[in-house]
């Protein structure tokens, strides 16, 4: 594996870990409201869908055999979002 392939991979991995993390309720709902509530329930639906998603393919990225140096390189790069999500009470 190439270093140009392994950064592009990384991206892609970082690009899954970007949808799998758990959206800030804070910053994704506007100012003007104090409820936690969702606007739009099926945005809501969408986004676990979503979400559910990109935690299965990076599963299969991290557990598939080829990907071993890929994972080795990246665990500095992604351990901050890999922890978010081990603690996330989804």
């Amino acid at each position: 594996m190439n270093m140009q392939g392994l950064h592009h991979q990384q991206q892609q991995l970082a690009a899954l870990l970007s949808v799998a993390l758990p959206k800030d309720k804070e910053t994704s709902s506007s100012s003007s409201s104090s409820s936690s509530k969702p606007n739009n329930p099926s945005e809501t639906l969408d986004d676990d869908t979503s979400r559910l998603a990109a935690i299965n393919s990076l599963h299969r990225a991290i557990v598939y055999p080829h990907n071993s140096l890929l994972v080795a390189h990246s665990a500095s790069f992604l351990a901050q979002g890999f922890s978010q999500l081990v603690v996330d009470n989804y």
